[in-house]
């Protein structure tokens, strides 16, 4: 079984009420993360997955295209040539941290309350605002509250590390 398979754990939804709740988690430096799946796949292809800007202008959706795009011109930059090579921190709000988005930041929306306030704790960032921590040794309690809340949940530490930047 390779590496990446050993960190996947498949978490089975009991209600299909909640639509959109497949989610990705993962432990990074004794931190549990959750990240909706389809995010976490698209902030990793952003972090990770694209060489040149014609790459990502093909790539990538049209709404992240288009946030690129105008972060580019509000900074009044010229959009790269196509094969010019794609570097994350060219775009504006990248190295301030305030773009693309942070998977504990998100939680504080994504994660129920109830969930939320029995396990983790909202802390505050330096520059960036409020974040949801969760301690990783609650894992198994955390996801299984997860589940039974009608989400789809898949560990991959790696995909979970990458989406957030590390």
């Amino acid at each position: 079984m390779n590496e990446m398979n050993q960190n996947v754990r498949l978490c089975q939804s009991r209600s299909a009420e909640i639509t959109a709740t497949d989610v990705i988690y993962g432990v990074h430096e004794g931190q549990l993360v959750f990240v909706g799946q389809s995010l976490g796949e698209e902030l990793v292809m952003l972090r990770t997955g694209i060489a040149t800007w014609g790459e990502a202008k093909a790539s990538l959706n049209p709404t992240r295209w288009k946030q690129i795009i105008d972060k580019l011109a509000d900074a009044e930059i010229a959009v790269p040539e196509n094969d010019q090579l794609f570097v994350l921190d060219d775009i504006p709000g990248h190295l301030d941290g305030d773009w693309p988005e942070w998977p504990a930041q998100l939680m504080l929306t994504l994660v129920p309350h109830s969930i939320a306030d029995k396990y983790g704790r909202k802390v505050d960032s330096v520059l960036n605002g409020q974040f949801l921590e969760f301690d990783a040794a609650d894992v198994e309690k955390i996801v299984a509250e997860m589940t039974a809340a009608g989400f789809t949940c898949v560990r991959n530490d790696g995909l979970v590390a990458a989406a957030s930047g590390f």
